[in-house]
C-alpha cells in the first residue's frame, strides 16, 4: 500500500511514475514474447515523459555543437520573425518589463490582459489567410536563406528552432557556427537575412519582417546563455497549436487560424490541382497543414554531416560529437535490451559505447528498430 511506504519511496514512485510512458505500444519480440516501447510523442498532451525526453535530446544536440567547438569558432544567435499581417495588442509578458500603450490605444498590464497578447485588435479584419500561408511558405524562405549564408560563409553550421509568436505565425531562432576566418560583421550578416526574399508555393514573394536581430557570441558565455534561450524555445515542441477556451479570445483567434489552415491548399494540394489549373485545398486532405495554422516543416533542423564529392572535404555537421536523435534512440534501446537479455556481454562502458560497438546489442537494436511502429516522416510543428 502506498500509505505504508516512507516518504523517500513515495518520491521514488512518484518519479518513476512521471518517467513512464503514457501510451506504450506493444510490439512482438523474437522470442515470441511481448514487449512495451515508448510512443515517442512530443505532445505533453498525450505523454509528458515521451515530450520530456524529445526536448532533452534536442537540448543536448544543440550543446554539442556548442561546447566541443574549437577555440577558433564564432558564434551567432540570429532571430528571424514573420512580416505584419495586421495589428495586434501589445502586453509586456511581466511586470517589470516596458510598458508601451498599445495601437488599440490602452496600456495594458502584464497581469491583467495577459489574455490579449498577439491577438489582433481587428479580429474581422485581421489577415488570417497570410498568416497561415506564410507558415506553410516559411520554409522555403529557410532553405533560400540558408543557401545566401552558404555563400557569405561556406563552412557555416546551424541548429534552428520554429517557434510560435503568440499571434499564431512563426518565427525561427538560428544558432550559427563559423571558423573565425569567415565571420561575418554583424551588420552585414543581418543586411543578408533582410534582403532574402523566396518563391513561395503559390508564386508570392516571401521575406522575413523588419524584426531581424543578430548578436555575436562568445562560446563560453553568451553562447551559454543562447543555448538556453533555444532550449526553451525547445518547449514548444510539447504544445499543440489549439490549446483555450472557446469563451476567450485567444481561442477565436486559433479557430480563425485554423479554418483559414483548412481551406489554404498545401503543397500536396497544389502538385496534385495543376492538372486542373485550380488551387485549392482537397477536400479531406490529410497533410498536418490543414491541422496546424499551415505549418508542416520540422521543429528543429540542424546541419547534417556532409562530404564534398569533388574535393572530399568533410563537414562535421552541427553536432562536433556526431550526436543524433537516432543515436540517442539506439543508445536507450541498447540499455533497456541488456536489462531484459541478461545473456548479452555486460561491459563497464558508457551506453552510448555500447550502442555503437558491441556486435551483439547492435543486433538486437536492429531488432528493436524493426518492431517499432512506422513513422510517417520528421515530427511537424503541433
Amino acid at each position: 500500500m502506498i500509505d505504508d511506504l516512507s516518504a523517500s519511496e513515495r518520491l521514488a514512485l512518484a518519479v518513476r511514475e512521471e518517467r513512464r510512458c503514457a501510451r506504450p505500444v506493444t510490439v512482438q519480440m523474437p522470442d515470441g514474447t511481448e514487449q512495451q516501447v515508448r510512443c515517442g510523442s512530443r505532445l505533453r498532451d498525450q505523454c509528458v515523459s515521451c515530450s520530456k525526453l524529445v526536448v532533452g535530446d534536442w537540448a543536448a544536440i544543440l550543446r554539442s555543437g556548442v561546447f566541443a567547438a574549437p577555440g577558433a569558432s564564432v558564434f551567432y544567435m540570429v532571430t528571424l520573425t514573420a512580416p505584419s499581417f495586421g495589428r495586434v495588442h501589445r502586453v509586456p509578458r511581466t511586470s517589470g518589463s516596458p510598458n508601451r500603450r498599445c495601437s488599440c490605444g490602452v496600456v495594458h498590464q502584464s497581469d491583467v490582459d495577459s489574455h490579449l497578447r498577439g491577438v489582433p485588435v481587428d479580429l474581422d479584419g485581421y489577415d488570417y489567410d497570410g498568416t497561415v500561408r506564410w507558415n506553410r511558405d516559411s520554409s522555403r524562405l529557410w532553405d533560400r536563406t540558408r543557401s545566401r549564408l552558404r555563400v557569405l560563409m561556406p563552412r557555416m553550421q546551424f541548429a534552428s528552432v520554429r517557434e510560435w509568436q503568440a499571434r499564431g505565425a512563426l518565427h525561427h531562432h538560428v544558432l550559427i557556427r563559423v571558423p573565425a576566418s569567415e565571420a561575418a560583421p554583424r551588420e552585414k550578416l543581418r543586411g543578408v537575412l533582410a534582403s532574402v526574399v523566396a518563391t513561395g508555393y503559390e508564386g508570392t514573394r516571401v521575406r522575413w519582417g523588419n524584426q531581424v536581430d543578430v548578436r555575436r557570441l562568445t562560446p563560453d558565455g553568451d553562447a551559454a546563455k543562447a543555448i538556453w534561450y533555444v532550449t526553451k524555445a525547445l518547449s514548444y515542441l510539447g504544445k499543440a497549436v489549439a490549446d483555450g477556451s472557446a469563451a476567450n479570445v485567444p481561442w477565436q483567434l486559433t479557430a480563425r487560424l485554423s479554418r483559414a489552415a483548412s481551406l489554404m491548399p498545401c503543397p500536396t494540394c497544389l502538385s496534385r490541382s495543376r492538372g486542373r489549373g485550380t488551387s485549392e485545398a482537397r477536400p479531406g486532405c490529410p497533410l498536418p497543414a490543414h491541422r496546424r495554422q499551415g505549418a508542416a516543416s520540422a521543429v528543429v533542423t540542424v546541419s547534417r554531416p556532409t562530404t564534398d564529392a569533388e574535393t572530399g572535404e568533410t563537414s562535421p555537421g552541427w553536432s562536433l560529437t556526431g550526436l543524433t536523435r537516432t543515436a540517442q534512440r539506439a543508445a536507450r534501446a541498447a540499455w533497456a535490451l541488456r536489462q531484459r537479455f541478461t545473456a548479452l556481454p555486460v561491459e563497464t562502458t558508457s551506453i552510448a559505447t555500447l550502442a555503437t560497438t558491441s556486435e551483439s546489442i547492435g543486433n538486437s537494436i536492429s531488432t528493436w528498430q524493426a518492431l517499432q511502429p512506422p513513422r510517417t516522416g520528421p515530427p511537424a510543428l503541433p
